[in-house]
């Protein structure tokens, strides 16, 4: 290709902001002969200069001229990398920042019209009937958060990039992200006598507290209030003598406080009286679920006086004692997935798997099963670096200690512990749930009988002290590795299978597109499902087309907006807001060669060469020169 003319098939402009001065006006291509001297004008030396000759490996192999197709001289050799490089460095000057809102950034307050800056704040805004969290993912100065455009070192308005694999809470096509649940157990089944379904979670940590836990549990077909939701704690597990990795573990440290409990929820529901029930789920997979219920007559809480252990809650009778659950429950917390890429449900899921599938070779496409596969030693296409204490969704000890039962003891990020109760074994008398201590009595049958109001609160065997930091920050260092349990080697293998089962969500999942200049790229979406920026912003507005049928793998923020006509209508002007005209118009640096697109074949026509080949039909987009076209683009349809 060295010895081609350049651009022999297009025309250059003579006014063309880069090769003006070399076009071969009113001749195609330009006045140099080969694209020899303009690599020696533009590249250093040292990638082209050499008489040295090398074979397809670049592995040196004499001097001279080649003397067959198998041999390449220097510039020969590095050809690929100074295309590459060449094609870098002219992109690095197509910088679209003139736009209206550019402008408006930079001061000039009358840039945007009324309805452009209404639009704005639809834009930014987050909560229903007033924005659609736009920015959430079209962060930026690039507009997508599938961009980095400055280094992590590097101080910016738009904060430090994110990784390439994050946390999120799944959405539900309903909620605003905030709503969602960050762990909960979802699903129906038949608990005893009783048919359960629905979801009950917490939005925060799992607690005793009905602030931030919710869902829409049903009994028998009759509606719940979920007034608690909590998640067993599991404990570091005996290493299996037939798996042994390279090196022992890690030593994690012993656990002071060891339950046995397995994947499960317990959380409390209030379905009408005489009582509040306690329901117990313990998720082992599909078919093999168990459930407990009984009646609570006065629910657990926290202690009332310093470092005491929370009471155990008073219990009625038990109405299905550990049963196994005709259906199917599931335990969820929040799930991994390639930053920058979502599934906002255009289509099913399953027509199109986006960055869920794999390479011809069986290799995922996702950063985040790579980062899957490289936690349980699998060699993989791309490396990279992931330090989950970074993440917005971090890991945190109330809830991720059920799905990884060998990972959080001992870890120096869990600053919290359980320590042993001094009181315990034995209880104390008190004046009424969260009264004084009544010292003088010093068993539960003296305590009862000296007054109705008084009551006997058991001991637990160790106190918690309640210091848990969810992730690190420059005042709380940590080793970023022990945010993720017991990942890479040593490890123990009690979690590899939580490993394999972490939730995901990249299946339908593609690539968020840049917004500047959008009114230019239609048709939208990976599909080109929607013809205009209008029909775009009534898509978001109703939550997608199939936010329901890809719930398992959707955005937190694909929901109804309730956004009324004119906000639609302000945020479609906002969005072209976005278009700079020197690229509208073609102008420099925007400007170019002509090009060639090819467009079928000629009707009837073969090539002379006995090949039975189509000669290609090809349509042309006339050069422009540094002043721009006086026809500009227009939007698809227009």
């Amino acid at each position: 290709m060295l010895s081609l003319p350049p651009l022999a098939l297009q025309r250059v402009h003579h006014r063309d902001s880069v090769l003006g001065g070399l076009s071969a006006k009113p001749a195609n291509g330009l006045t140099v002969a080969s694209y020899v001297p303009l690599i020696q004008a533009a590249i250093s030396d040292r990638f082209w200069d050499s008489d040295k000759l090398f074979d397809e490996g670049k592995n040196e192999i004499g001097s001279g001229p080649p003397a067959n197709t198998g041999e390449f001289t220097l510039m020969e050799a590095n050809f690929a990398m100074i295309w590459g490089l060449a094609i870098q460095l002219y992109e690095t000057t197509l910088i679209s920042d003139e736009s209206p809102f550019d402008q408006f950034m930079e001061g000039n307050s009358s840039a945007l019209s009324n309805s452009e800056k209404a639009g704005m704040e639809v834009f930014l805004g987050a909560h229903k009937g007033q924005g659609g969290r736009c920015i959430n993912c079209h962060q930026g100065p690039a507009f997508t958060g599938a961009a980095a455009p400055f280094f992590e070192d590097q101080a910016s308005e738009a904060g430090k990039p994110e990784q390439k694999v994050e946390r999120m809470r799944k959405g539900d096509g309903d909620n605003i992200e905030e709503d969602l649940f960050r762990f909960f157990i979802s699903g129906e089944g038949q608990i005893g006598p009783f048919s359960v379904s629905g979801q009950a979670g917490a939005r925060e940590m799992p607690n005793i507290w009905p602030a931030t836990v919710g869902g829409d549990i049903t009994l028998n077909g009759s509606p719940c209030t979920v007034k608690s939701f909590l998640m067993n704690q599991d404990r570091t597990a005996p290493f299996p003598e037939d798996m042994i990795p390279p090196e022992p573990p890690e030593t994690r440290g012993e656990s002071n406080y060891a339950d046995t409990s397995t994947k499960d929820a317990v959380f409390r529901v209030d379905c009408g009286p005489p009582f509040e029930l306690e329901i117990t789920i313990v998720d082992n997979g599909v078919g093999t679920d168990t459930g407990t219920i009984r009646q609570v007559i006065v629910p657990a809480g926290y202690a009332f006086f310093p470092g005491g252990y929370p009471f155990r809650g008073v219990y009625g009778a038990t109405l299905a004692d550990d049963v196994d659950i005709g259906g199917d429950f599931t335990l969820q917390g929040p799930a991994l997935y390639d930053t920058g890429f979502y599934n906002i449900g255009v289509r099913p899921t399953s027509e199109d798997v986006g960055v869920g599938g794999t390479d011809p070779w069986g290799n995922p496409l996702s950063f985040t099963r790579q980062w899957q596969a490289s936690l349980l030693g699998t060699d993989t296409v791309d490396t990279f670096t992931i330090n989950p204490s970074r993440w917005d969704e971090p890991f945190n000890w109330f809830g991720d200690s059920v799905f990884f039962p060998g990972g959080f003891a001992g870890y120096a990020w869990m600053t919290h512990d359980f320590e042993t109760n001094p009181f315990f074994p034995g209880g104390a008398c008190f004046d009424g749930f969260g009264g004084p201590q009544v010292p003088a009595y010093t068993d539960q049958a003296s305590c009862e009988a000296a007054d109705p109001g008084f009551v006997w609160i058991e001991q637990g065997p160790f106190t918690l002290t309640p210091q848990v930091f969810e992730y690190f920050t420059e005042q709380n260092a940590g080793r970023g590795d022990d945010a993720v349990p017991a990942y890479a080697f040593p490890f123990n293998v009690a979690n590899l299978q939580a490993i394999q089962d972490m939730p995901t969500v990249v299946d339908g999942n593609f690539k968020v597109p840049t917004l500047r200049n959008v009114e230019l790229t239609g048709p939208f979406f990976h599909n080109g499902g929607q013809a205009t920026l209008e029909q775009v912003v009534e898509f978001y507005n109703r939550g997608g087309d199939f936010s329901k049928q890809n719930e398992a793998n959707l955005a937190p923020d694909i929901h109804p907006l309730d956004l009324s006509n004119k906000q639609q209508k302000d945020l479609v002007s906002f969005l072209k807001a976005l278009t700079d005209e020197r690229v509208r118009c073609e102008r420099a640096p925007f400007d170019h060669p002509g090009i060639l697109l090819p467009n079928g074949a000629k009707g009837g026509n073969v090539k002379d060469d006995g090949s039975g080949q189509a000669i290609e039909n090809f349509k042309t987009i006339k050069a422009v020169g540094a002043g721009g076209n006086n026809k500009c683009l227009k939007g698809f349809l227009e």
